[in-house]
């Protein structure tokens, strides 16, 4: 017999509150009503959430267990009840009344949550009992306490065989998001990360490819928590660009919410799907009084994103905001980065956006991607203007690894020349559409601001100069036109408005 097997028998509930009664009283006893304490309640609270409302048979038999709690149990039974969607208060009032209580009790709804997932906090490890265990727990004595059990070590040992039978990390975006655990998106203000946590919200819930990553569909629940003013158009926007409805798999909440709050989390998770991918945007105002600063603060929240991710059984994907220095990462106490199983950065130069993994598990940490916001039309508002949002366009662009570094002198000349040659009018058509700026043009500037001694170096140096910013991908050639290659776009908006400007003055 092993410690399990005493507790499945229902003897022993968990570490915390452990009860045995005399063997032969339990036989054929009339059934009685129980009284626990505060700390049974909240367990059976955690451990109700795992079991399915639905299925008539385990919400039958789940009442008649609760019914030995009495009072007790009744708000219990209806908090279960409410996790199906055909829960109806008189319905299930009426039901509970009809209950009697029956031989069994309030510790089989442990036993049935246990298999189903649930971490009773009093886990009890699979050893066997020493020796006269078994018989001290069988004796006609009085109810046994915890503290009378044997020091029985809650540590196993693991060997190589443990970890050839350890399953791999489950995806919900492979490679980027794990299945269960806690994931941060962060950038600045208007860099993107709100549309980019909407995009990849519908697609979890769709099941759908995201930026040609796999996704493992699961449901969703996105709670906004600022910028609900335009959230509806975000929406709106998402369904005009992808010709269909918002997935039936993503809810989303609008009401306040407190990561720090246990009453908060326990309402929020009791309504939540199990193993669904939960979006808190933002953790800032999740926690609106918490310094994240603060060790003690910051450790407050992970343990609430924690206890939420548990309750769940899923994936707490936090949107934030980096620190005053952009570059250090993350706003808040360093524990927040440690804590967190994944963690994407999303940065803007100018229009140029792009996300990077800067933490997953085992995996791409540095994977960078591009993408654009392409604005879509709504419609006219009252006063006669067009109402506006933007979606994610993935960006075809590929990513150079020297892109990023810093231009050499000549590169730099180059790159220079090219942009003051392109805000002549010439390179626009008559719509004010860029066209280009022809090779001629190009070298004219860059001759004349090249500081070589000779024609000849200045031709040395802008044939190099071209060639370099066409590797970078930074330009693109089309019969001896040259482009601002994919992101780098961005310039042609830039410089129309610059020409703009200086016809205004």
């Amino acid at each position: 017999m092993t410690l399990r097997e005493a507790y499945t028998r229902g003897e022993i509930i968990n570490g915390l509150h452990l009860e045995i009664e005399p063997h032969e009283t339990t036989t054929n006893r009339a059934p009685v009503i129980e009284t626990v304490d505060e700390s049974v309640l909240k367990d059976l609270r955690e451990a109700l959430r795992y079991l399915d409302a639905d299925g008539y048979k385990r919400w039958i038999d789940t009442g008649l267990a609760l019914k030995t709690l009495g009072e007790q149990g009744r708000p219990l039974w209806h908090e279960f009840s409410k996790q199906s969607s055909k829960y109806n208060y008189v319905e299930a009032e009426k039901k509970w009344e009809s209950f009697e209580p029956v031989n069994s009790n309030y510790k089989a709804v442990f036993t049935a949550a246990q298999s189903n997932g649930w971490k009773n906090p009093g886990y009890l490890p699979d050893v066997p009992l020493v020796d006269g265990l078994e018989d001290f727990i069988n004796r006609n004595d009085p109810r046994v306490k915890a503290n009378q059990l044997p020091n029985i070590s809650r540590y196993r040992l693991l060997g190589n065989a443990d970890f050839e039978n350890m399953t791999q990390v489950e995806w919900r975006i492979k490679k980027i998001f794990p299945l269960q655990g806690m994931a941060a998106i962060y950038g600045p203000s208007g860099a993107g990360k709100t549309f980019l946590a909407n995009d990849a919200a519908c697609a979890i819930a769709e099941g759908r490819n995201w930026f040609g990553y796999r996704v493992k569909a699961a449901p969703v629940l996105y709670v906004v928590l600022e910028g609900e003013a335009v959230f509806q158009n975000r929406i709106q926007a998402w369904k005009r660009h992808n010709d269909r409805p918002l997935p039936g798999n993503l809810r989303v909440i609008m009401q306040p919410f407190c990561l720090t709050n246990p009453a908060n989390l326990n309402d929020l998770a009791a309504i939540a799907p199990k193993g669904c991918v939960m979006f808190i945007d933002t953790m800032n105002r999740s926690v609106p009084t918490a310094d994240e600063n603060s060790s003690k603060d910051m450790g407050e929240i992970i343990k609430g994103a924690k206890d939420l991710e548990r309750l769940t059984n899923g994936l707490i994907v936090l949107i934030a905001h980096p620190g005053k220095d952009p570059t250090k990462g993350l706003r808040g106490h360093s524990s927040l980065i440690a804590a967190l199983d994944s963690v994407i950065c999303v940065t803007r130069e100018n229009d140029l956006r792009r996300w990077i993994v800067e933490k997953s598990k085992d995996d791409i940490d540095g994977s960078k991607h591009t993408f654009q916001l392409q604005t879509i039309n709504l419609g006219i508002d009252e006063d006669g203007e067009v109402i506006t949002s933007c979606v994610i366009v993935p960006s075809s662009y590929v990513e150079s690894p020297d892109r990023d570094k810093p231009l050499t002198p000549n590169k730099q000349l180059g790159w220079n020349s090219f942009i003051e040659a392109s805000k002549d009018n010439e390179c626009f058509d008559k719509s004010g559409n860029f066209k280009g700026v022809h090779l001629d043009k190009w070298r004219n500037e860059f001759y004349r601001v090249c500081p070589a001694d000779n024609q000849d170096a200045k031709k040395k140096a802008f044939q190099r100069a071209r060639k370099d910013l066409l590797e970078l991908k930074r330009l693109t050639v089309s019969n001896d036109v040259y482009r601002f290659d994919s992101l780098y776009a961005i310039n042609e908006g830039w410089i129309k408005k610059s020409l703009k400007t200086q016809a205004g003055h």
